[in-house]
């Protein structure tokens, strides 16, 4: 009975129309308040790009790719989508890893209508002060 009840309140999976492989499922907040947003897809050989696009537009983020050849790179590297309730950050970061690119995410300000934004960069470089300060940044994440 109770886990009828149970079932019976928790969000129903969203589809995003027949142009859009990814169905995006909002999970109950966790301890720390924050909504886990989890996507599904089933899609063979999409460029990377494209996916991007599909993925944060069924997530309600914002996409900015960091330059034209960047976009011109994820355009050109193909995946195939093939996996179920899979976090929708780790997804956007495997699609940019498969191009050869990396992400950084900025959360939105508690704010109604605010959206957070997926920044598609190029991998950090230790030869550069940027990618020395992102390298840190992930080496800090760690510990």
């Amino acid at each position: 009975m109770l886990a009828t009840i149970v079932l019976c309140l928790a969000p129903a999976p969203v589809a995003q129309g027949p142009e859009n492989p990814f169905v995006v499922r909002h999970a109950v907040a966790d301890t720390f308040g924050a909504r886990r947003i989890f996507v599904s897809a089933a899609k063979r050989s999409i460029d990377c790009f494209s996916a991007m696009q599909q993925l944060t537009a069924a997530v309600g983020w914002n996409l900015l790719v960091d330059n034209q050849p960047l976009e011109a790179d994820l355009r050109f590297h193909r995946v195939d989508l093939n996996f179920a309730d899979q976090e929708a950050r780790m997804v956007a970061q495997l699609i940019a890893v498969a191009a050869g690119a990396d992400v950084v995410f900025d959360e939105a300000e508690p704010v109604e209508g605010a959206r957070s934004t997926v920044h598609v960069l190029r991998t950090p470089d230790a030869d550069t002060e940027s990618g020395r300060q992102r390298l840190r940044a992930m080496a800090g994440q760690w510990y």
